[in-house]
């Protein structure tokens, strides 16, 4: 079988439904999981929103969101998923009321920790990030070696900017140039032109000099 996204994120929902089921007892709401870069974060493998960021316009269900990163999806299956439970541990503690996070979100306390701990997860402190650190249990390992999930659909990474030779991706070097061109408008006509930089301009139609567009 082809590896794709789509298969990939097929996996995560399988995974998530089989977690739930197992350690939940199906009492988390579904999440959207999506696939995204870390963009800026470093060091981030995933997130879970706080507030349901999705919405069904048709049936108006909202969901929360559980991102995993992109840049970090081919560790293979076991570190993947310890990810993905990690965020259902915060879903869990988001829909329950249970305050697991602080100084703006960075810091896992004792609260977090147990109830990873209860829900198929190790855990470990790591200083300044506290109790974070997310290995999945003996019996976690086996229950996900005895179900049917791919494990050869964890073997997709999105490449970060430093994998290209001048260091990011084309879409990005295309932004970059867009916003380094600048925007004159004559004030009496209307007429605008275009700019790599800073220029005195006048317009050919009633002599007024070109300003520049904030």
């Amino acid at each position: 079988m082809k590896i794709n996204t789509k298969v990939l994120l097929n996996e995560l929902y399988k995974a998530f439904a089989l977690i739930n089921k197992t350690y939940y007892n199906n009492k988390l709401p579904e999440a959207a999981i999506t696939i995204q870069g870390n963009g800026n974060r470093t060091n981030v493998m995933g997130w879970c929103t706080v507030n349901k960021v999705w919405q069904d316009t048709i049936n108006n269900e909202q969901k929360y969101e559980i991102a995993i990163i992109g840049e970090y999806l081919n560790r293979g299956m076991f570190p993947v998923i310890s990810t993905l439970m990690h965020e259902m541990v915060h879903l869990h503690n988001l829909v329950n009321g249970i305050v697991d996070v602080s100084r703006n979100g960075t810091y896992h306390n004792k609260k977090f920790k147990n109830v990873a701990e209860s829900h198929g997860l190790i855990i470990e402190h790591i200083e300044k990030i506290g109790w974070s650190k997310t290995n999945l249990t003996e019996s976690t390992i086996q229950l996900l070696k005895k179900s049917e999930l791919n494990e050869n659909a964890f073997s997709l990474i999105r490449l970060a900017p430093e994998h290209f030779t001048n260091g990011e991706s084309e879409v990005e070097t295309k932004s970059k140039s867009r916003s380094k061109s600048l925007k004159y408008v004559c004030p009496i006509c209307g007429n605008s032109v275009r700019a790599n930089k800073e220029m005195s301009l006048i317009c050919g139609e009633d002599g007024a000099k070109f300003e520049l567009e904030n």
